[in-house]
């Protein structure tokens, strides 16, 4: 199962269900085993596993997400000094 294209990932309805079921079908998983499978802890490990977000910047939502947490962060004062 191949990876959506970038400039489609904002048209899919549910993309978060889309890389789940990527998720369950890298794992090589059937039957019991891909119930257990711990597809949200999956789902985040990839997103620590990321060293480069740049290509995520082509899309608006990636954008309104990371102006959100920068907002956050200045408002918490969680800067390093």
């Amino acid at each position: 199962m191949p990876l959506p294209d970038l400039a489609r990932v904002e048209q899919l309805p549910d993309p978060k269900n889309e890389l789940y079921k990527l998720l369950r079908s890298a794992s090589g998983l059937t039957g019991r085993r891909l119930k257990g499978f711990p597809v949200r802890e999956r789902a985040q490990r990839v997103a620590e596993l990321i060293d480069d977000f740049t290509p995520l910047r082509a899309l608006s939502a990636f954008n309104e997400l990371e102006s959100e947490l920068e907002q956050v962060v200045q408002a918490q004062d969680w800067r390093d000094n």
